[in-house]
């Protein structure tokens, strides 16, 4: 906590990791928390105060990144997040398709 952390770059060996306090760091993108998706155990995690938790739909990228994660921020995720994760990865991947089908 506090100590201006901007990537989570080799936390990956921590395979047994279940809780991880990140909050009031500098981490601003979802790609610097890559390495959490190889983290099994990982069921919770503190990210408030990053910039990265300001990015649109935050909690519902991070829980399709870490489809084990139980609570955020210290606040439970409820099964109609999992849910909205769902849609949003569905709407993405469509968005996705359409944009290469206009490229061609």
């Amino acid at each position: 906590q506090e100590n201006k952390l901007t990537s989570v770059s080799g936390i990956e060996s921590l395979k047994t990791l279940s809780s991880l306090a990140l909050q009031q760091n500098s981490i601003e993108t979802l790609e610097a928390l890559g390495a959490l998706s190889q983290l099994p155990q990982l069921i919770e995690v503190d990210l408030s105060g990053n910039p990265v938790a300001e990015t649109p739909n935050f909690r519902l990228l991070l829980l399709l990144q870490i489809p084990g994660l139980q609570k955020l921020d210290d606040v439970t995720i409820t099964e109609a997040e999992r849910l909205a994760a769902v849609d949003l990865k569905e709407q993405m991947q469509h968005e996705r398709e359409q944009q290469e089908q206009e490229e061609q």
